[in-house]
C-alpha cells in the first residue's frame, strides 16, 4: 500500500506541473529520440559519450570499444526493463536468478558470484554496492526516462577503479535542460503479462524558464516462475536437493522470516 500511495502522490505532482505548463507538441525528432541509424559513419563517430574516459568526448576519441543503446533502440526492440537490455548485449552472459538481484551478468566471460567486475553507473554516479561491489541490475530503472546506455568493453581501472575490470555500463537519463523553454513531456506506461505480472511506469520532465524537472518511477509485481515452471532435465530445482542434509548440513536448521531453509519461498511473507 505504501508504494501505491507514493505513486499516487507522484501522479498528482505530474498533473499539477502539467496544469501550469504551456502545451506544446513533443518533437519526435528531438535529441532525446534521435535515431542513430539515420546518421552517416562520420556523424556516428562524432556522437558524444562519457563512459570511456569519465569525460564527454566523441566515439572517435574514445580509447575503447563501446556500444551505445539509444532510446530509439529501446523502443524498437521492445525492452521493458534494464535487465532485458543487458541480456541482449554482445559479450554478456546473463543468469536470471530473481530475488533482490534480478540478474547476474558476466561480461567478457569473467564469472563471479555476482555482477562484481562490471562497473554500473547512472549519469556517471557509481551504483555498485559499497561492500560486496555487486551491481544490482533489475527492473527498478524506468526505461522511459533513459536517453541512452553506454557500454564500455575492457578494463578501465585507471579511470574507475577495480570494479571496472571487465567494463562499464553507464545509464544516461534524459536532461530536461536540453528542452526548449516552456516545453513539458509526461508519459505513463502500463504492462501486463503472464504469471500475473503487472507494471506501471511514470515519467515527467520539462523546463519552465530557469526551472527544470525530471521525475520518474516504476512499480512492478509478479508471481514469477515457480519450481514447477522450470525444466526438470538437470534437477537443480528439485526440492529434494534443497532439503538434502548431506549437502547443506546444519544450515537446514536455520531460517529467515519464519521460513526454514530448504523450502522454496516465492515471496517474503
Amino acid at each position: 500500500m505504501g508504494q501505491i500511495k507514493n505513486l499516487i502522490i507522484l501522479l498528482l505532482i505530474v498533473i499539477l506541473l502539467n496544469s501550469i505548463a504551456i502545451a506544446r507538441d513533443w518533437d519526435q525528432t528531438s535529441l532525446l529520440l534521435k535515431d542513430l541509424t539515420s546518421l552517416s559513419l562520420e556523424e556516428l563517430m562524432q556522437v558524444k559519450v562519457q563512459a570511456a574516459s569519465g569525460i564527454e568526448e566523441t566515439l572517435q576519441q574514445a580509447p575503447a570499444a563501446m556500444i551505445i543503446v539509444s532510446q530509439q533502440d529501446i523502443m524498437e526492440r521492445g525492452y521493458f526493463s534494464l535487465d532485458e537490455v543487458i541480456g541482449d548485449l554482445p559479450g554478456f552472459d546473463v543468469i536470471v536468478g530473481g530475488g533482490f538481484e534480478q540478474i547476474t551478468a558476466y561480461q567478457r566471460g569473467y564469472r563471479t558470484p555476482f555482477t562484481q567486475r562490471t562497473l554500473f553507473m547512472v549519469n556517471g554516479m557509481v551504483e555498485n554496492h559499497l561492500y560486496s561491489q555487486s551491481a544490482i541490475i533489475g527492473r527498478q530503472y524506468p526505461l522511459s526516462n533513459v536517453e541512452r546506455i553506454e557500454v564500455l568493453y575492457g578494463p578501465s581501472s585507471v579511470v574507475y577503479g577495480a570494479n571496472a575490470f571487465s567494463g562499464v555500463i553507464n545509464v544516461i537519463t534524459k536532461d530536461a535542460k536540453e528542452l526548449e523553454e516552456n516545453q513539458h513531456h509526461q508519459e505513463i506506461t502500463t504492462q501486463l503479462g503472464n504469471l500475473n505480472s503487472q507494471a506501471l511506469e511514470v515519467s515527467a520532465l520539462g523546463r519552465q524558464k530557469r526551472f527544470s524537472y525530471n521525475i520518474s518511477a516504476r512499480l512492478f509485481q509478479s508471481d514469477e516462475a515457480g519450481l514447477d515452471d522450470y525444466p526438470k532435465k538437470w534437477g537443480f530445482t528439485d526440492s529434494k536437493w534443497l532439503q538434502d542434509s548431506q549437502a547443506w548440513g546444519a544450515l537446514l536448521g536455520q531460517g529467515q522470516h519464519g521460513v526454514k531453509f530448504g523450502d522454496y519461498l516465492r515471496s517474503i511473507p
